[in-house]
Parts: structure tokens; C-alpha cells; sequence
């Protein structure tokens, strides 16, 4: 899956609720930091090599940020 969107050595995974099973998942991929549309800070995405999002935690982005 991090091949096919030319993921780099450090992603960020952004999914729109705290899901254990996500978190737990993608601690196994090195390079994987995972987190949550209600706690994205600047210093993770700008640190990130690519951003990851889903669909969901982009609209909960675009309601929390307008």
C-alpha cells in the first residue's frame, strides 16, 4: 500500500478517530507514525516525507480547521 502512493522514510497516517487496531497495524511499518484528525499538529505533517489521509479525517480536518 506505501508503494503504490511512493511513500517515503517517514509517512504520516492520518485517519478521522482514534482506532486501536490502525495504530496498532501500522506501529509493525517502520517509517509509520499514526494520528487522528482532532490532534494533527503542524510539526508531524511538516516532518513527514508524505502525508497520508483518508477521506474521513479530511472533512474532519476541513470542519475543525474551516
Amino acid at each position: 500500500m506505501l508503494n503504490a502512493v511512493g511513500a517515503g522514510k517517514k509517512n504520516l497516517l492520518v485517519n478521522e478517530t482514534v482506532d486501536a487496531k490502525f495504530v496498532k497495524s501500522a506501529g509493525n511499518i517502520a517509517g509509520v507514525k499514526t494520528t487522528f484528525a482532532g490532534s494533527v499538529n503542524t510539526y508531524d505533517v511538516l516532518n513527514a516525507d508524505k502525508l497520508i489521509i483518508s477521506v474521513d479525517a479530511a472533512k474532519k480536518l476541513e470542519e475543525v480547521l474551516g
